[in-house]
């Protein structure tokens, strides 16, 4: 059976509360070895307890505002000459700097399937200052030194990039446009 005192609070209630607030009091007891402290008339334990609230409330909002991560764009595609944020502390970015298309065009016979070579610029702050440094990733019938998927140090942090695939593929008929071109590029921070 619960006794209900006004209001619908129940006198349960009331001595949880008291359980808390004396477990609060002891906890900050053994953390401040001075009783002058905890005393009612110098500091009440609601106002640290208060201000304990606030600073990680605080610093909950500060951190999730905070933004390290690659800024995942739409499904990984870039456009040509378009620059992404990859970091913000310190700022990155990388854009899609070139391209250049020698894969076979649909529809038509080739004795070479060829490839799609790209180029990135990774730009930065580090210590030394400003820095930038380009990235050659390639896909298709590619030599030893191109790569499809790179690692590479950065501005103080480790990334592999993974070209998944470079658009449109060449067509027959048609002349290819540089600004047409997007590709699908997988960014990790390892």
């Amino acid at each position: 059976m619960t006794w209900y005192l006004s209001n619908n609070i129940s006198i349960k209630n009331i001595v949880k509360k008291r359980a808390v607030d004396q477990m609060i009091r002891r906890f900050f007891q053994s953390v401040f070895t001075t009783q002058t402290i905890l005393s009612e008339s110098s500091i009440k334990i609601g106002n640290i307890m208060k201000k304990i609230y606030l600073m990680f409330f605080a610093g909950l909002v500060s951190f999730a505002c905070q933004k390290s991560a690659i800024d995942k764009k739409e499904e990984g595609i870039i456009r040509y000459k378009e620059t992404i944020v990859i970091n913000d502390v310190p700022r990155s970015t990388l854009t899609f700097f070139d391209v250049s298309d020698s894969r076979c065009p649909e529809g038509a016979q080739c004795i070479v399937a060829g490839n799609a070579a790209v180029d990135l610029l990774l730009e930065g702050v580090s210590t030394e200052g400003r820095i930038s440094k380009k990235i050659k990733m390639c896909l298709g019938d590619c030599s030893a030194f191109l790569a499809d998927t790179v690692n590479e140090k950065f501005a103080g942090n480790d990334y592999q990039f993974i070209l998944k695939s470079v658009t449109p593929v060449p067509k027959n008929d048609t002349e290819q446009v540089k600004t047409d071109y997007t590709m699908v590029l997988e960014i990790k921070n390892n």
